[in-house]
């Protein structure tokens, strides 16, 4: 298949919608779109355990021997809540998975008026992206014109720097991140409840180059989260990071994370290259 595409989608707590691999595994390679993207989408089940395979769904942007700047292989975005997904194998991707709302114009998109919710990630495998593995919550929770990221859009001809939704109870684990361009598995403005990153296994993150953006696992700006019984290999920069606060008497808990080589892996220097594309095979 090319992509697979759900927009404005509803199960409920006891009857969620589930898409799920029947017979064997699902192959999924299409260009710069997200090959499976949920829009506006709650109670909903992606499940590739339909079969035998470890992993029912296949999902490669590009080509075996390529990594391109551009799409997201798995995408949640919108107004969107009480999602699980497991067992997908992602390679080859700009980013693996993007799970986060940018804001817009609409102001039913933007900080305070929705919380992507109970996301829940498990049991995937991740390799060879361009960037994140898994880009979870937006960056710049205080989007303005002298914020550390300014995101501008354009509404009926004016400016407007829409804060973007917050997350909550994020839940990722048991999931094997193996070479990525920036961080292995990112989370940020997760604000609400207790958020938890455990049991995965992350390797050679930060293969782009840039130290600020070559850490194993990194939480951003507001997230509460606990992250713990994680296995951490050869980053480019910091095994495990914090770039924010928690909240007030709300500690952001690190336990019996195994951490080695953070510091100790070969890289591109794709940052400051200006390439949008690149082939493994011809690269030092």
């Amino acid at each position: 298949y090319y992509y697979v595409y759900l927009a404005n989608r509803h199960g409920t707590p006891s009857c969620p919608i589930v898409i799920m691999n029947k017979g064997g595994q699902v192959k999924i390679q299409g260009g710069d779109l997200s090959q499976i993207s949920l829009f506006d989408c709650s109670y909903i089940k992606v499940l590739g355990t339909g079969s035998s395979d470890t992993y029912g769904f296949r999902i490669r942007p590009y080509p075996a021997d390529s990594l391109i700047n551009g799409s997201f292989a798995f995408s949640i975005t919108g107004r969107s809540k009480n999602i699980e997904v497991s067992n997908l194998h992602i390679s080859n991707a700009g980013t693996g998975m993007n799970i986060k709302e940018d804001g817009g114009c609409d102001p039913l998109y933007n900080y305070p008026n929705w919380i992507m919710d109970s996301i829940n990630i498990h049991d995937n495998k991740i390799v060879k992206t361009w960037n994140q593995g898994m880009y979870i919550g937006n960056t710049s929770p205080d989007n303005g014109p002298a914020s550390y990221s300014p995101r501008p859009v354009a509404c009926n001809g004016t400016t407007f720097y829409p804060r973007p939704p917050r997350m909550g109870n994020i839940k990722v684990y048991n999931n094997f991140v193996d070479s990525t361009g920036r961080a292995g598995i990112q989370l940020a403005s997760a604000s609400a409840g207790i958020s938890e990153i455990y049991n995965n296994t992350v390797k050679h993150s930060g293969m782009a180059g840039d130290d600020a953006q070559g850490a194993g696992i990194i939480v951003g700006s507001y997230t509460k989260a606990y992250i713990h019984d994680n296995t951490i290999t050869n980053t480019y920069a910091w095994g495990l990071a914090s770039s924010g606060g928690s909240g007030t008497n709300i500690p952001l808990r690190f336990e019996n994370n195994t951490i080695d080589s953070s510091g100790y892996l070969n890289s591109w220097t794709l940052w400051t290259q200006g390439k949008s594309a690149i082939r493994i095979s011809t690269e030092p």
